[in-house]
């Protein structure tokens, strides 16, 4: 007995029955590969919340830190492999921004700041972070450059005044006696020298 061939309606029943199929399991996929991103964005933590962050070496040594001061600050230190040396990175108790580099022995050698003011300040200091140079800008923009001696006293100071005239100050050991270099306001220079007590000895012209 032969077997009837499918009409075309067979065959456009069958092809509509195995796109329905495919559209299904399209759908099934979709569902599954949506749910599992949700998941996993579920699983990951949006936020860390900690009052420390300590970075340690293969050693167990600390080499970097992000905590908060008693204060209450904020304080990120990074440290060499002796946990000394390093970069420092805080806010000062008013909200000013502070840079501290220090050297091998974990001595502060150069700080850069600004002051509450939003003046910047830039120290350099010795090995016994006294002496050494400060550039800074005072609240009316006025630069400054401040020399001091080993014990921390200020010897120098060059700068400019708010109009924009040069001047130059030289100090003994106490701060007050010495001499000054500048100019007036009409251009003329003029020249003072001081005593200990910061009397003018000599003034010129």
């Amino acid at each position: 007995m032969i077997a009837s061939q499918p009409t075309m309606e067979d065959r456009v029943v069958r092809l509509e029955r195995e796109n329905r199929r495919l559209k299904l399991l399209g759908v099934v996929a979709l569902v599954a590969v949506v749910a599992v991103a949700t998941m996993g964005m579920a699983a990951a933590p949006q936020v860390i919340r900690a009052q420390e962050f300590v970075l340690v070496d293969a050693a167990e040594k600390t080499r970097a830190g992000l905590a908060l001061c008693p204060d209450g600050t904020p304080h990120l230190s990074l440290r060499n492999r002796d946990e000394k040396g390093g970069a420092s990175l805080l806010l000062d108790t008013d909200g000013s921004p502070h840079l501290a580099l220090a050297d091998r022995e974990g001595k502060t050698r150069a700080s850069l700041r600004l002051r509450s003011d939003g003046s910047p300040d830039l120290v350099l200091r010795d090995r016994d972070e006294k002496g050494g140079a400060s550039l800074g800008l005072d609240p009316d923009g006025s630069p400054g450059l401040v020399f001091a001696d080993r014990e921390g006293k200020s010897r120098a100071l060059l700068g400019l005044t708010p109009d924009g005239r040069p001047s130059l100050f030289l100090l003994d050991r106490d701060e007050k006696g010495g001499a000054s270099l500048g100019l007036l306001p009409d251009g003329a220079p003029y020249l003072v020298f001081t005593d200990r007590q910061g009397r003018p000895l000599f003034a010129a012209p």
